[in-house]
């Protein structure tokens, strides 16, 4: 697993910052096992606050781990999404859960 990138200060919100010695531990790739319920990910591929590499290595953890996940990049959207993107994400958001949680019940 491939952990550049997920550390260093983070001025922006404070409360992501981990003590340097545990930061890698933290991460979410670590923990991805057979047992977790199906993912959607969904990134602007111009966000700056989160780079696209980390939904995409989340992503990779996930399939190898055997976890449905998707993975949905919006070309030219930053971290919030709006106007056509917003109406997109929340359409592709709607149709993940009706075909993950509704089809379950």
């Amino acid at each position: 697993v491939d952990l550049r990138g997920w550390s260093g200060a983070n001025q922006r919100f404070p409360a992501l910052d981990f003590d340097e010695e545990r930061e890698i531990g933290s991460s979410p790739l670590l923990f991805a096992t057979e047992d977790d319920p199906p993912t959607l990910l969904m990134h602007g591929d111009e966000d700056e606050l989160v780079a696209v590499a980390h939904s995409q290595q989340m992503f990779d953890a996930l399939e190898r781990a055997g976890v449905g996940a998707d993975l949905v990049v919006f070309s030219g959207a930053g971290h919030d999404f709006t106007g056509d993107d917003l109406a997109r994400s929340s359409s592709l958001a709607a149709d993940w859960f009706e075909r993950h949680l509704v089809a379950r019940r």
